[in-house]
């Protein structure tokens, strides 16, 4: 599992209200933030993903730049109905992780998380408040890993790992 951080170390540094980190593996990626002070009128976080251009070697061609989807509304939204998603500038992140399952393997991305601002009809980007762009991460299967050609049956499962992870902090 690769790893980037995203945001001041430490926290000390206001030049971003968001701090990410983003764990990588073969085929998704877990996007956790923090917001070490509360942001006036912040309903929630959307979260943006670039995936690059493999064929590109310096890596500097955006294919897509994409906002995440969410399937959890506000709670007065009619909209908000079992089965529906919106952009998460529109239905905002209300928690501090995600796992982007709508990545494939061996895409190359990044991600930030942005504070979205204002009232429920009428949300804003707070742009200068936004993590900065995470380091970019390959999705690959390492060797031995149930989706490396080298596999075996009893090989390093990606998916089990991440569980793992939350289960140890929890």
């Amino acid at each position: 599992m690769s790893t980037a951080s995203a945001g001041p170390p430490g926290g000390d540094d206001m030049a971003t209200a968001v701090n990410m980190k983003v764990y990588a593996n073969d085929d998704d990626a877990l996007i956790i933030w923090s917001v070490p002070r509360p942001i006036r009128d912040c309903l929630g976080l959307a979260i943006e993903r670039r995936i690059y251009d493999r064929t590109d070697p310096a890596l500097q061609t955006v294919l897509h730049n994409n906002v995440l989807p969410n399937r959890i509304g506000f709670v007065d939204d009619l909209d908000a109905q079992p089965g529906r998603t919106r952009v998460s500038t529109k239905w905002p992140f209300q928690r501090f992780w995600w796992t982007d399952h709508d990545t494939d393997q061996d895409d190359i991305v990044s991600y930030r998380v942005v504070p979205m601002v204002g009232e429920v009809d009428e949300l804003t980007k707070l742009e200068d408040q936004a993590s900065a762009w995470s380091p970019i991460r390959v999705l690959s299967a390492l060797p031995n890993s149930r989706d490396s050609p080298r596999s075996s049956t009893e090989g390093w499962s990606s998916h089990n790992s991440c569980r793992a992870i939350w289960r140890a902090g929890n």
